[in-house]
């Protein structure tokens, strides 16, 4: 199955550094959807359940990626650890997700 939609830059800067202003993010997400009829799905300063359920409740979905690097990071010698905490933490984006 082909998924389309616009990947929306929602912090200027580095990845995983700086929050996502929501009032900011509101007010991109519906300029953007006056000009565009695909999913919009703002990434970078998302970092957790929290920020993934206030971003959904702007947006279409939200991306979370420098948080699990970390977890990758943080259990390179252990993959079994690094495997079960990316599990959690991606159920727990999930839930995030329910708004």
């Amino acid at each position: 199955m082909l998924v389309v939609f616009l990947y929306y830059v929602s912090v200027m800067g580095i990845t995983g550094q700086k929050s996502a202003d929501l009032n900011d993010l509101e007010k991109s997400v519906a300029f953007i959807k006056k000009h565009t009829n695909l999913p919009v799905v703002p990434g970078f300063g998302i970092k957790n359940s929290t920020d993934v359920n206030n971003i959904c409740k702007i947006a279409d979905g939200a991306v979370v990626g420098s948080s699990i690097i970390k977890i990758i990071e943080d259990n390179l010698n252990n993959k079994n650890k690094m495997l079960s905490e990316i599990n959690k933490f991606s159920k727990d984006l999930k839930d995030g997700t329910k708004v």
